[in-house]
C-alpha cells in the first residue's frame, strides 16, 4: 500500500427502533470508491441523534468490518417516547494500492 491517501464522506441514516424499543442490527455504508484505492478506515464524522419530547437511552456502535467499498457496524440503540432525528456523516479513508 502507498502513501497517498484520499477522503470520501457519506450521510446515512443509521436505525433507530420504534417508541421504547430496543434493537441491534447492521449497518452498512456503501462508498463510490475511487480508481486505484482500496477503503483501509471509516468512522463516524458526525452523528445527530435526539428525541422530541422523549429519550434516546443509547446508540453504540461496535463490530467494524471493512468489505470493498462497504464498511458496516453492529449498532445498538434504545429509545424512548417521542419522534426521533438518527443522521450520520461517515467518512472514509482511501489509501493508494
Amino acid at each position: 500500500m502507498g502513501n497517498d491517501l484520499k477522503i470520501q464522506t457519506k450521510s446515512a441514516t443509521f436505525p433507530m427502533p420504534g417508541v421504547n424499543g430496543e434493537i441491534t442490527v447492521d449497518f452498512s455504508v456503501v462508498f463510490d470508491g475511487i480508481s486505484g484505492y482500496k477503503l483501509a478506515y471509516a468512522g463516524i464524522q458526525q452523528l445527530n441523534a435526539f428525541n422530541t419530547n422523549g429519550t434516546i437511552q443509547y446508540i453504540e456502535f461496535t463490530n467494524q468490518r471493512i468489505s470493498g467499498n462497504t464498511v458496516t457496524w453492529s449498532v445498538h440503540t434504545k429509545r424512548g417516547t417521542g419522534s426521533d432525528t438518527k443522521t450520520c456523516v461517515i467518512q472514509g479513508i482511501f489509501v493508494s494500492i
